[in-house]
């Protein structure tokens, strides 16, 4: 009388970082084949590129996600732990079999390797040893991939496209893993850091962090979309502050004409605007105008512009108790914004002896307060 075998699933890569959308098919690949057990097999030298950030970092932000998902996977360490110059998957798959008898093994793949897979070492060994599988479709089914999935009998794992990358966490296109993983890569300076810290640096920095974390926590708590977006444009709102002056103005009047006759305090904000485009690269326009605007305000505002703006006023680090004020974004971005607007309005009016009308000279700001508060406060 035999025992009915294991059915375990295999997932291996260079989590360079480890993202939400690991996390997404391994689950989606578990349900499907009924897996009893989910192994990650992180590399530590793999064949076609090599890591950003050694093992231990990713290793740690691995163990980060999977804290952060609830998930009880296993990481096997045999290519951590491997002296060879290059892992590759026949190795760690037959010592797997070794270690762990009577299992059926099934190894899944992306997409994306699936044209490549008959250049693996030893194929159709592998093919042979484990049930390989893939999620996923390439946008372009070649001859080639057609055929690596009949040759070597890969089977598919169904569900929709998913648009995530290391690569876009890596250039800070976008912020698609576990909130412990992003402060995991800011507090250690991997990445992206080391561009942004050229921008951002000091208590400026810090200031920035803590608007970063407060925009992705509001983001949220309103079950808004890719809150890893509202991190990034907190983290460089300010990207344009400690740009010298001198570079300050020759910005304003060569790409911003229209905005030089507003009040200096507010040049940052366009210059942030430069700099995330041609320093960081950042193409989002949400995160554009949302840097672009995070001083002034204006009329019409964005889902990220009012949260930033908002965060950027609200934030732990500025040294007043603004627990109520970070509740009420929490709650209803909205209705805390346009609270928080009324609340800056009467805070810079005391502080600089000011009347609504003198709000005039910062024409954005202006139609800021018309559009968002009643008019009543423009003619106290």
């Amino acid at each position: 009388m035999s025992s009915t075998k294991s059915k375990i699933l295999l997932f291996g890569g260079t989590f360079d970082p480890i993202h939400d959308a690991h996390i997404l098919i391994c689950e989606r690949a578990r349900k499907q084949i009924k897996a009893d057990r989910v192994i990650l097999i992180p590399s530590k030298n793999p064949r076609w590129k090599a890591p950003t950030e050694d093992i231990n970092h990713r290793l740690n932000m691995i163990n980060l996600q999977l804290k952060a998902n609830n998930l009880n996977y296993e990481i096997e360490d045999y290519e951590i732990n491997s002296n060879s110059e290059v892992n590759y998957s026949i190795d760690t798959v037959k010592y797997l079999i070794k270690k762990i008898p009577n299992a059926k093994f099934y190894f899944l793949i992306g997409s994306d390797q699936v044209e490549a897979f008959n250049r693996w070492k030893n194929a159709e060994e592998l093919s042979k040893l484990v049930q390989v599988v893939y999620y996923g479709r390439s946008s372009i089914q070649s001859e080639q991939f057609c055929k690596n999935i009949k040759d070597f009998n890969l089977k598919h794992i169904k569900g929709r496209e998913i648009d995530l990358s290391s690569t876009s966490i890596r250039e800070l296109k976008s912020l698609n893993t576990s909130f412990s993983v992003i402060n995991y890569i800011v507090d250690n300076d991997l990445y992206f850091m080391p561009k942004v810290k050229e921008l951002v640096y000091g208590k400026r920095l810090e200031h920035s962090i803590s608007v970063a974390k407060v925009a992705y926590n509001i983001a949220l708590k309103n079950n808004l979309k890719n809150p890893g977006d509202y991190y990034i444009a907190g983290l460089i709102h300010d990207c344009g502050k400690l740009c010298p002056d001198e570079r300050k103005l020759e910005i304003m009047k060569k790409h911003y004409k229209k905005y030089v006759s507003l009040p200096k305090v507010t040049y940052h904000q366009f210059v942030g605007d430069y700099l995330a485009k041609h320093e960081l690269n950042i193409t989002d326009k949400r995160i554009l105008n949302a840097i672009k605007y995070h001083c002034s305000g204006r009329a019409k505002m964005g889902v990220v512009e009012k949260v930033i703006y908002a965060s950027d006023k609200i934030e732990p680090t500025r040294g007043y108790d603004s627990s109520d004020y970070i509740n009420r974004m929490e709650e209803n971005y909205e209705d805390g914004f346009v609270y928080i607007l009324g609340e800056n309005l009467k805070f810079v009016m005391q502080k600089h002896n000011m009347t609504p009308q003198d709000f005039k000279s910062n024409s954005l700001t202006y139609d800021c307060i018309k559009y968002y508060l009643e008019e009543k406060e423009l003619t106290k």
